[in-house]
């Protein structure tokens, strides 16, 4: 890491993800007893002050461009597990005992309303954003 470079206007660029995350936590030990946190980053926050969150404001500004709300979000990410867990333990709902013997079977976990979705919310994410694979002729709705 540069620290001698010259100021811009944003100087926490370089961070992101988890590193950013880090500094974000280091900002605020700092905040509590300066000599607490390394030199190097008690010289950084004197000379830049508090780390900026661009990166994700960047994103966000796109997702709300783009009219996709937290809600829409959530709703996809639900829909993601799902989806992971009828991978995983589809099997366990199938009627695969030949005799009409009725097994207790622990199975809501492949149900959507465990996720909080409704039918319409699954028609309504597209196959391509579950699985990027999807053949053109899937269709979810």
């Amino acid at each position: 890491m540069n620290t001698n470079r010259p100021n811009t206007p944003n100087q926490w660029e370089e961070f992101y993800g988890p590193n950013l995350g880090y500094v974000i936590e280091l900002y605020e030990q700092y905040k509590d007893d300066p000599d607490s946190v390394d030199p190097t980053f008690k010289e950084l926050f004197e000379q830049w002050g508090a780390p900026a969150l661009t990166r994700e404001n960047d994103n966000a500004g796109v997702i709300q461009a783009a009219g996709i709300t937290e809600a829409d979000m959530m709703k996809v990410a639900s829909a993601l597990k799902l989806m992971e867990n009828i991978r995983a333990y589809g099997h366990l709902s199938a009627e695969i005992y030949p005799f009409d013997v009725k097994r207790q079977k622990k199975t809501e976990f492949l149900n959507p309303a465990t996720y909080g979705l409704t039918e319409n919310d699954l028609q309504s994410i597209s196959a391509k954003i579950l699985w990027s694979d999807a053949p053109s002729d899937v269709k979810t709705g």
